[in-house]
């Protein structure tokens, strides 16, 4: 068997931790080591995860998994993940969220997959839910195209760590998308990438987290073009860098920021930052408007309702009513 390496970063977790950990000691798949790493946390999360671990690791008769327990001062969830990838051991990495927890067969699905079939990444499948477990979304690839670009969260993942380490992939210490740039780093040097109709990934809706929070509004701490300029600049792979399916998704992401952080933001913010996106683009690819997935041309994998709001979105830009719409959602 493969060894398997599951980093979990920690901050502040406190009791929720604890769902997590225990749903990894549970898996099936016994060739693996846990990474627990505190980011600072400064409070009870590092005590709650070493307890937890010594009350269920090994017991009613579970074979034990190696847990790997730190604690860091506080340098992000980037730096923290990067850290994992580099003191893990396993032949493969995964990640998981505090906040989350994982089907007994998580890891075990997405390793026999790599294995059998010889893959550098595995992309699976997440069902996303409240904390009163209320499912919101299900996601299950199904190994169309942009499969891989409705998950670039890196948890539902499978990676060879030494593709990871060999071709300097990590995440971007950054304010926005840092999850983001991996997977496209990730995507780009990969040689080869599958997908699996899996949903064993329990993604928890958590209004309180960061992503939820600093993404809503725009302003200068969350900078887009930083995350777009560092993926562009830092991926050699040209063919992959200019694909229709890459170009599509810039264009989507761009599409997203821009509906998800208009409202409730400055007018002048909002036409000063669809500017300079718009700058971007043209910029990187001069031709976008002419890519199919932008003429009602669906990517296979696509979801419907938001390949339609992307349609919509381009509409209004080629009629030049979208900078008006989108400060109607201003104040």
């Amino acid at each position: 068997m493969a060894k398997v390496s599951v980093i979990v970063p920690m901050y502040k977790g406190g009791k929720r931790v604890y769902r997590i950990i225990r749903s990894l000691l549970a898996q099936t798949y016994k060739d693996m080591e846990i990474l627990l790493i505190d980011d600072g946390s400064g409070d009870e999360t590092y005590d709650i995860a070493k307890a937890t671990v010594e009350k269920f690791n090994g017991s009613k008769g579970k074979s034990l998994i190696p847990v790997k327990l730190y604690k860091r001062t506080n340098h992000g969830v980037a730096v923290t993940r990067n850290f994992g990838i580099q003191e893990a051991e396993g032949k493969y990495v995964m990640f998981a969220d505090q906040d989350d927890f994982v089907n007994h067969d998580y890891v075990e699905k997405l390793v026999k997959a790599a294995e059998e079939a010889e893959a550098d990444l595995v992309v699976g499948g997440y069902v996303h839910i409240t904390d009163q477990k209320k499912k919101m979304l299900e996601v299950s690839p199904m190994g169309r195209e942009f499969d891989p670009y409705i998950v670039t969260a890196p948890w539902a993942h499978i990676y060879k760590r030494q593709m990871l380490l060999t071709n300097h992939v990590e995440f971007l210490t950054t304010s926005i998308g840092e999850d983001v740039y991996f997977n496209m780093r990730a995507y780009a040097v990969a040689d080869k990438i599958i997908s699996i109709p899996d949903m064993s990934y329990q993604w928890i809706y958590n209004t309180e987290s960061v992503s939820n929070s600093k993404q809503s509004v725009i302003s200068d701490k969350v900078n887009p073009l930083l995350l777009l300029n560092r993926i562009y600049e830092d991926i050699d792979n040209e063919a992959f860098l200019h694909s229709r399916t890459v170009e599509y998704f810039f264009a989507r992401y761009i599409c997203w920021y821009m509906l998800f952080s208009s409202r409730g933001s400055r007018r002048e913010d909002i036409e000063d930052c669809f500017n300079k996106l718009d700058f971007w683009m043209k910029s990187h690819y001069p031709g976008f408007m002419k890519n199919k997935f932008l003429n009602w041309g669906k990517p296979k994998g696509e979801f419907l309702k938001f390949y339609v709001f992307v349609q919509g979105y381009y509409f209004l830009y080629r009629a030049k009513l979208l900078l008006p719409v989108l400060k109607l959602f201003g104040k």
